[in-house]
């Protein structure tokens, strides 16, 4: 089975972020959005924009575009797997360290 064709391609996906849940989904309301920024952060985001957006951005790119070593650390999960690209080696060791000390406890 072939992958779909927006996984395999380079590209960024814009996701509307709602409350609620899968069954019933509302609005976030800017009245129920609790941000704690103070400083510079507070100026900025007040002279440029007051609103908070609620996307999360999630980035496309073909295994072919990733090195060696992230390849090789990817191979180590099960195909379907999200998790950031800043965490992959930590997941990625993780497991391994997990599957060896089930392996020990098993074959011991």
């Amino acid at each position: 089975m072939g992958q779909p064709e927006s996984l395999t391609r380079q590209m960024t996906h814009k996701l509307a972020i709602k409350g609620g849940s899968p069954n019933a989904e509302l609005l976030i309301k800017d009245a129920d959005i609790h941000t704690n920024r103070s400083g510079i952060m507070h100026s900025i985001m007040k002279v440029v924009n007051n609103k908070i957006s609620s996307q999360l951005t999630v980035e496309i790119r073909p295994y072919t575009k990733f090195s060696d070593e992230t390849k090789f650390h990817m191979d180590l999960l099960p195909s379907t797997y999200f998790v950031p690209k800043r965490l992959l080696y930590f997941v990625s060791g993780f497991r391994n360290y997990l599957g060896e000390k089930l392996l020990v406890q098993h074959v011991g």
